[in-house]
């Protein structure tokens, strides 16, 4: 009896070393599909994201990318027990605005999305009127608030595309007007694919400037308090300001 005792003693203190030390998996969901968040299968700003979350986390998380529409993220985020973390987002954008649904970080990257349009048309934003009139080369599945009711009223064309890379391709060719595009994907092309984006007109006036962060279900006590320090943890993390110089991100 008494080694059976010892025995349960020492596999119950191998259980949890094991638990202790296994990484807990953990979705870093994205409806972002296109560079620098996603540049090819397992490649891009979301996987680098994922594996710095990881190790910044001390091996306690295993950060894994899913990269999904954003009506399947809805979806998800419908259940009062969904799991994992939504990445590069605003609370604007989820009806949040006062992030006390769901449990937000501080911003993990500051972006911009600019107006391109044809040399032979240029346009200067200048507002929702801007596109009067026009056709705008849209991305299936996106929101696009504040020319919305313009939309509606026919005032202004949308002709929506499932990539940045078709959209650009119908820009060069003169089937739509302008496209919206985020500094972020932006400044990649530039280093990457300029040839993407030769001759192409961006206005000088941003459409919207907004912080990218990050949120988890405020029900998983754990993780939300990763989350709400990952900011800092990123901030101070040289491996990741490299990450964003590689990616045309950061200067220095």
């Amino acid at each position: 009896m008494k080694g059976w005792r010892v025995l349960c003693g020492v596999m119950l203190m191998c259980w949890l070393w094991t638990a202790q030390a296994a990484p807990r998996t953990v979705v870093l969901w994205s409806h972002y599909d296109y560079p620098p968040f996603v540049i090819s299968p397992a490649e891009g700003l979301s996987y680098r994201l994922a594996s710095t979350l990881s190790r910044l986390s001390g091996q306690r998380f295993a950060f894994v990318v899913q990269v999904v529409p954003r009506k399947r993220l809805d979806a998800q985020l419908s259940e009062p027990d969904w799991q994992g973390v939504v990445g590069w987002v605003n609370p604007a954008w989820f009806d949040d605005l006062p992030m006390r649904r769901h449990a937000w970080s501080a911003a993990i990257l500051n972006d911009e999305d600019w107006l391109l349009s044809s040399p032979r048309r240029p346009l200067e934003w200048q507002g929702p009127q801007t596109l009067e009139g026009l056709r705008l080369g849209g991305l299936l599945g996106h929101r696009y608030v504040e020319i919305e009711s313009l939309l509606r009223a026919g005032r202004i064309q949308r002709d929506d595309v499932s990539s940045q890379e078709a959209n650009l391709r119908k820009l060069a060719a003169g089937r739509i007007d302008a496209m919206f595009m985020t500094r972020s994907a932006y400044l990649w092309l530039r280093q990457h694919q300029p040839a993407m984006l030769a001759g192409l007109h961006v206005s000088r006036e941003p459409r919207s400037r907004y912080e990218r962060r990050l949120f988890a279900n405020p029900l998983d006590e754990e993780l939300a308090a990763f989350i709400r320090a990952a900011p800092a943890l990123l901030a101070h993390d040289p491996a990741w300001q490299q990450v964003l110089r590689d990616y045309g991100l950061q200067s220095g």
